[in-house]
């Protein structure tokens, strides 16, 4: 019964620190298979993300969609009117620096995204 008991609380502890929270989407986001940048931001009041992919190498920006979130994947669909082209990324979060990327579409790869590392805590700073 002690095994039992101990086993339930081991496994109740680890998921209580493995748990991921929308908030930790939130950041810049880089991956070393493309020049563009990701941008997830989150409205604490609404418990929403938005996201803004651009590149400044390209002078561009790419227009993507939210079209579901969880505490561990957003899903979200770009379309580029130009040209038609059309996908659907799924990026998941691994930890709360690294994020997968699956884009299936007109594309169909896996990028490996790291979080930028900031400081933007300023309220104690003065």
């Amino acid at each position: 019964m002690k095994k039992i008991i101990l086993t339930l609380i081991t496994i109740s502890s680890l998921n209580l620190f493995s748990q991921q929270d929308l908030k930790d989407f939130e950041g810049l986001w880089t991956s070393g298979d493309t020049n563009f940048i990701t941008v997830f931001t989150h409205n604490d009041v609404e418990n929403k993300l938005s996201v803004h992919t651009f590149s400044f190498i390209s002078n561009s920006e790419v227009i993507e969609t939210i079209v579901k979130a969880n505490d561990t994947i957003v899903k979200t669909k770009t379309i580029n009117p130009r040209n038609g082209w059309e996908v659907t990324t799924d990026y998941k979060l691994l930890t709360k620096g690294t994020m997968l990327a699956l884009f299936e579409g007109d594309t169909n790869i896996k990028s490996l995204f790291y979080k930028g590392n900031f400081n933007t805590d300023n309220r104690n700073k003065e």
